[in-house]
């Protein structure tokens, strides 16, 4: 797939996962199939004022690329400071985000508020593209609510103004995560395009994103929430687009593996006080649908070692396997 003048080797793409989408877990998608990833979203002002605490988020290695850093902010200026900030690391595409329904993202007029206002939108791209040597993206949701849908006209004026590849979860800000997300509404709008649409949304098998690519053409498939506890989930989609083969879930045992593996790096990473808390959330996610998870769990919440926490999984995973 070419995004700009940018070739990457396949079309699947790790989501920018606020709180989740960190170096280690780009890595981890990297690993098992994602032809590139996107960071967590990076506020532009933040990075205008250099603020530390945002600069960080532009960390990546390597391994992760090919990587886009994805910038959100409420106007042309903003977005301008923020860029300049983003192009000083060296990343291989810039996403812009116009569709996170989170409140204080959308207090401030960015993310999807911006949908709400699609010339100033389309006018924060045009200066990004102006202003940058490398693609620029953008992000959305379809519009506010079933009242305001602004995909197909806003996708064409992004496109206008030299957007290199538009990101699309076919649900309202009013809809969150609920209901069903828009396949028809993609259908009908992606023959207008000429630039590359990567579907986002309710991707959780091969057999998910095999429908998608067939009923929407879509030209790639972003996977974010299904890659949370488990991210072989590239593999499998990787291989089902590539040979029609369905290589089956992993396993409990397996699903234990994965996690300890993540476990390990996120503690190399960062260190032990932090890893035992940042890990339980994926601790969840790993764990669904396994037999004993509350209780497990429930256990491994109240452990306050990194050394117990894998002591504990590891008998886990032993229990399971026997």
């Amino acid at each position: 797939m070419n995004i700009g003048n940018l070739n990457i080797d396949g079309n699947l793409f790790s989501a920018p996962l606020a709180g989740i989408s960190d170096s280690v877990f780009r890595t981890l998608c990297r690993e098992y199939g994602a032809s590139a990833t996107v960071s967590e979203m990076v506020s532009a002002q933040g990075l205008k004022f250099s603020d530390k605490k945002t600069r960080k988020y532009l960390f990546f290695t390597d391994k992760e690329r090919p990587i886009g850093i994805q910038l959100f902010g409420p106007d042309p200026d903003s977005a301008l400071r923020g860029l300049e900030k983003a192009l000083e690391v060296n990343p291989d595409f810039i996403d812009f985000n116009l569709g996170c329904p989170v409140r204080k993202v959308i207090k401030q007029g960015s993310g999807a508020a911006l949908l709400q206002n699609p010339e100033l939108a389309a006018e924060i791209i045009k200066t990004m593209v102006k202003n940058s040597p490398i693609p620029v993206t953008a992000k959305m949701r379809s519009g506010w609510d079933s009242s305001s849908i602004v995909f197909p006209e806003l996708s064409l004026r992004l496109q206008d103004v030299g957007v290199s590849a538009i990101f699309i979860h076919p649900r309202t800000v009013a809809q969150g995560f609920c209901g069903e997300a828009d396949r028809g509404l993609v259908c009908r709008t992606k023959p207008k395009l000429k630039v590359p649409v990567i579907y986002s949304g309710d991707i959780r098998s091969p057999g998910d994103a095999g429908d998608v690519v067939e009923h929407t053409g879509s030209d790639g498939i972003m996977i974010g929430r299904a890659a949370m506890g488990d991210p072989s989930i590239f593999h499998r989609v990787r291989q089902f687009f590539e040979t029609g083969e369905i290589i089956p879930a992993p396993t409990p045992p397996e699903k234990i593996d994965m996690l300890l593996d993540h476990h390990a790096r996120v503690k190399d990473r960062y260190g032990d006080d932090f890893t035992v808390k940042y890990m339980r959330k994926f601790i969840v996610w790993y764990t669904h649908q396994l037999p004993r998870k509350s209780e497990l769990r429930r256990e491994l919440f109240n452990l306050s070692d990194c050394g117990e926490v894998i002591t504990r999984l590891k008998e886990y995973r032993s229990s399971l396997a026997s």
